[in-house]
């Protein structure tokens, strides 16, 4: 039998970007479900890769902007949701304990945090107007210590928008709900991810 004389691997030539050398000339950046060990292992078996982008960097930004700021969305659209299926007039209904109370709590009367830059001030809760979640979206309670295992505040404001507002017969006016969800803390970031969500109830509803 003849010889198999293996041939050369092809020599490609560097990739340069401005005065940046970039050899081998394989870009490798972050990819969900691709940039794996494995992945990585079969990159360097061929030479390995010239420029690397760092994922922790993508992990960080999809973490706080992605899978927190969502979740605080989420979680102040349900607060919401919540509060307006109340009367208007309704002073009385507790929202911060599971199952709702139709007594003991605040209901829609004006009151709650102060407002900064349009979002209620997480800082400064307000009973009554302020409750904490677990990390899995479950209700802890209200009141203004945080719980131990808290890892999601809301805390809200109402306000009236179009006077007079009256929640005796009568009932007249427009009142203005504004929730804030934060979190108790971000990945990698000074920043901690917060939505604000608000809306008007008028007297009719």
């Amino acid at each position: 039998a003849g010889m198999v004389i293996a041939e050369p691997l092809p020599q490609i030539k560097p990739l340069f970007i401005g005065s940046l050398k970039v050899d081998p000339p394989i870009l490798q950046a972050p990819m969900a479900g691709y940039t794996n060990y494995a992945f990585r292992q079969i990159v360097r078996d061929y030479g390995g890769a010239g420029l690397l982008a760092m994922a922790a960097l993508a992990t960080t930004y999809t973490e706080n902007h992605g899978h927190l700021e969502a979740r605080t969305t989420e979680y102040a659209q349900d607060k919401m949701e919540q509060l307006l299926a109340l009367a208007y007039s309704d002073e009385a209904s507790d929202s911060v304990v599971f199952p709702a109370a139709i007594s003991g709590g605040t209901g829609l009367k004006i009151g709650g945090g102060t407002l900064i830059a349009g979002a209620v001030n997480t800082a400064a809760p307000v009973t009554g107007y302020v409750d904490w979640l677990a990390q899995d979206g479950s209700l802890l309670g209200g009141g203004t210590t945080p719980p131990a295992t808290w890892f999601y505040e809301r805390v809200w404001q109402v306000t009236c928008a179009v006077a007079p507002c009256s929640d005796v017969s009568p009932v007249t006016g427009v009142k203005q709900i504004t929730i804030t969800s934060t979190v108790r803390s971000s990945v990698g970031h000074a920043l901690i991810p917060k939505s604000t969500v608000t809306t008007l109830k008028a007297s009719q509803f």
